[in-house]
């Protein structure tokens, strides 16, 4: 079923809320509102026997429109997006070995999404997660919006990367500013780990956690205009962790590249084409390593040449097998900021 985010009704409703700019009033729960940290907290604070009668109405300054968004997070909280199948990504586990090697399994993969259950990026940014920073939504709450975040990466992958990077550094100054004794002194009962500096910890490596991955979606950075660049990418520093990355995965690949042989230290030699088949090869090699950049399939590349290689079985086989390792080499480089460490 499409979500829907412009209107809002629920039932037994004991509570009102009005939009000041459009006047509109939603009936609503206050059981519900209490996701809110914000309403949570005014509530507490008033004073016993004083609960607003049900024709009674607390002012918001929003918009119907996002009013509507923030009471549907509060009385019917979102659900992840549903997968349509088996997803077409890389596993997680490298191939201990080339028996049965299918270099399929190497390339990157899109996880796939019903389009109807996940949440419109609109939507999602700036409308949803500013509510949820705003008005104090839990984290269970923000997390699986970041699993809707996160089925945009593919498709929108400068967009998510930015959002992911700038909410990271927002959440981070954040709890930079707390001091240790509120730190310390946090209760941890459901309430602190739902809303509390342990929620916006978690907050900040759900976020960091969507950057990483969204990065490996990039195109190389250079084909971006400055426009979307600026637009997007919110730091010198996030701006920086994408080229570095991406640099270093060209170089990388590059050495990777030069230093493959289709007869390695002459095992499986055709013993009458090995001259010229490796001159091919090497000839193949340095066109490729030329124009390679981030996200190129190295292997897929000189897969192309290994096809010109079937009418000998021999030199047909070394290439089938040098490719394989080649795809399994370029496979263990990792694509995601959390593992730049590794690379540097």
């Amino acid at each position: 079923m499409t979500m829907t985010w412009t209107s809002f009704t629920c039932d037994e409703p004991d509570f009102a809320v009005r939009s000041i700019p459009d006047g509109v009033v939603f009936r609503v729960r206050r059981s519900a509102l209490e996701n809110s940290e914000v309403f949570r907290d005014m509530f507490i604070c008033c004073e016993p026997g004083t609960d607003p009668l049900l024709d009674e109405a607390l002012d918001l300054h929003e918009t119907a429109q996002v009013l509507s968004a923030l009471l549907h997070l509060l009385h019917y909280p979102p659900e992840p997006p549903i997968p349509t199948g088996p997803a077409i990504c890389v596993s997680d586990n490298a191939p201990t070995s080339n028996t049965n090697f299918n270099r399929e399994c190497l390339l990157p993969r899109i996880p796939l999404y019903d389009s109807r259950t996940v949440i419109p990026l609109p939507v999602l940014q700036p409308i949803l997660f500013d509510l949820v920073d705003k008005y104090g939504l839990s984290v269970n709450i923000f997390q699986v919006l970041c699993s809707h975040l996160l089925a945009h990466a593919p498709s929108h992958p400068l967009r998510v990367y930015g959002f992911a990077a700038s909410f990271e550094q927002i959440y981070h100054r954040r709890r930079s500013r707390a001091t240790p004794s509120s730190a310390n002194e946090e209760k941890q009962d459901l309430f602190g780990i739902q809303f509390g500096v342990s929620a916006e910890k978690e907050m900040e490596t759900q976020m960091r956690k969507i950057a990483s991955k969204a990065i490996q979606f990039l195109e190389p950075i250079g084909s971006y205009s400055m426009t979307e660049v600026e637009d997007s990418i919110p730091s010198v520093k996030a701006l920086h962790r994408v080229v570095q990355l991406q640099h270093i995965r060209v170089k990388t690949l590059r050495e990777i590249l030069n230093e493959s042989e289709i007869f390695p230290k002459g095992y499986g030699a055709c013993p009458s084409h090995c001259e010229k088949t490796t001159e091919c090869w090497d000839r193949q090699r340095k066109a490729v390593a030329g124009k390679i950049d981030s996200g190129t399939d190295v292997a897929g590349e000189m897969e192309l040449f290994v096809d010109t290689l079937k009418e000998c079985r021999v030199c047909h086989k070394a290439g089938v097998a040098a490719v394989e390792m080649l795809a399994y080499m370029c496979y263990r480089l990792p694509r995601q900021a959390q593992h730049l460490a590794k690379l540097t």
